[in-house]
């Protein structure tokens, strides 16, 4: 198996994963949609269709970091921190932005596996993505 699919491949379990655990967050619609919105980032912006945004946009980073494409997967990166600033600050989901926070609240009480996994999963991800990107070197 060649490098990109491997890369791909991973990229796509950590996105699954993600999902999941956004899944479980959403408590079958009565918690918070937040974690999918930051999963999946930027493509999470896209209503109903970026819930399940996470699974591609890893498995594509995946494939571009292991094709070892130029300065392509830090511009992803660069692409998703961005998203995620804007789901942060308007709170995008399902509903207003106060009441994504107060469901983000209830998710933490009922389901705290679902959101501190998976956030302690996207975080250790997001380390591991960046310092792969960053020791990634740009074709001469």
């Amino acid at each position: 198996m060649s490098r990109a699919a491997r890369f791909t491949f991973a990229g796509l379990g950590y996105g699954a994963v993600l999902f999941l655990l956004a899944f479980g967050c959403a408590g079958f619609g009565h918690g918070s949609y937040l974690p999918f919105a930051i999963f999946g980032a930027p493509f999470s912006l896209i209503p109903v269709a970026g819930l399940f945004a996470a699974p591609f946009v890893w498995a594509v980073y995946g494939f571009l970091l292991g094709g070892r494409r130029g300065r392509w997967p830090l511009a992803v990166l660069f692409l998703h921190l961005a998203g995620v600033s804007v789901v942060l600050i308007l709170a995008f989901g399902f509903g207003s932005a106060e009441q994504q926070w107060k469901y983000l609240g209830k998710s933490a009480y009922y389901v705290p596996g679902a959101l501190w996994g998976g956030l302690a999963v996207y975080g250790i991800g997001q380390l591991v993505a960046w310092i792969l990107a960053l020791r990634l070197k740009a074709p001469s």
